[in-house]
């Protein structure tokens, strides 16, 4: 294939860039303005030094693996063996050592041999070996060389939001705890919508503009730590079950596959025996049929399925079958 009709990306810091990467470039280091320019001064100094040290201490930390994980090249490397694919036509290409667990396969789009594992990216146009997924987040492919990183990452962006989110919680509470209490002092000296801040309505101005501002940044952790949450559940529960992303998509496809094609022929099982029981005049049997499949599919009440409760045959597919699905 021609260099102009495919452009290999080597890693996430190459353009063009995805706009969910754009949008993390924004929202972090807004979260950390706001941290620094509000929750921080209002907090005695004594608590103020080491609480904002820690939470841009993991801001870094995250800021450190997400940049390793993005710059990280998760290639194949065997794609190198066919000299389009190389970026440096100095760089001289060394094979590498081949054990006997290695299985070798043919990517047609990158016209070289890569081990099973490694799949062709659509987006970056290459194949990574142990192809996981392509992280939209951090535009790049996560595979057997940077998926470490990636738990990393997410790992330390959970904890930011978390520390986040907390600080946050916590001087509110404070505010309206102890209405004489510091934070509200704070924040009447650093955040005083009038001059004169003895004047209650200027207090009580500061107070609800603190609380919304405040407010709004721990609905936006809310929202970001749920979806973090859900990704490190479930990355959690893959490698507990030892699978990739992409496998468990597959595994997952396949599962429903044959779930349909079971509902398929309950269908047609169901239909022939409302038939013969109608033509057999047995109502009470044509009643079951017809009304345990209705309860079975709308309402999940299948123990009512007299069909359901007959053994059902199962269909077997090897492994060679999720090969179909792979882009290599």
């Amino acid at each position: 294939m021609a260099e102009s009709e495919r452009k290999i990306r080597e890693n996430g810091l190459q353009s063009p860039y995805s706009p969910a990467q754009v949008s993390t470039w924004v929202f972090l280091p807004f979260l950390l303005v706001e941290f620094g320019l509000v929750a921080s001064p209002l907090m005695p100094i004594a608590v103020s030094i080491p609480v904002t040290l820690v939470v841009f201490g993991i801001a870094g930390a995250a800021t450190y693996y997400a940049y390793v994980t993005m710059s990280t090249d998760p290639s194949d490397v065997r794609i190198f063996s066919n000299p389009q694919n190389r970026k440096n036509d100095k760089v001289e290409y060394q094979a590498p050592t081949r054990t006997t667990d290695d299985t070798i396969k043919h990517c047609w789009i990158c016209e070289a041999d890569v081990i099973q594992t490694s799949m062709h990216c659509k987006f970056c146009q290459k194949c990574v070996e142990g192809f996981d997924h392509h992280c939209m987040w951090l535009n790049t492919c996560v595979g057997k060389k940077n998926y470490h990183l990636f738990l990393k990452t997410m790992n330390c962006i959970i904890s930011l939001l978390v520390s986040h989110m907390a600080v946050q919680i916590a001087l509110l509470i404070d505010m309206y705890a102890n209405p004489k209490g510091t934070t509200r002092e704070l924040s009447e000296q650093w955040l005083g919508l009038t001059s004169d801040s003895s004047l209650q309505s200027s207090k009580d101005a500061t107070t609800l503009g603190v609380t919304i501002g405040m407010g709004a940044f721990i609905v936006m952790d809310l929202i970001a730590l749920s979806l973090m949450l859900q990704l490190w559940n479930f990355h959690q529960k893959l490698k507990r079950e030892k699978l990739t992303t992409y496998q468990f998509i597959i595994k997952d496809n396949q599962r429903r596959r044959e779930a349909r094609h079971l509902e398929e022929e309950l269908d047609r099982k169901r239909d022939s025996q409302k038939a013969k029981a109608l033509a057999e005049k047995r109502k009470g049997d044509y009643f079951k049929l017809h009304w345990g499949g209705i309860l079975a599919t709308s309402c999940g009440i299948k123990s009512c399925d007299p069909l359901r409760q007959e053994p059902q045959r199962t269909t077997k597919t090897g492994d060679g079958d999720d090969e179909e699905h792979g882009e290599s």
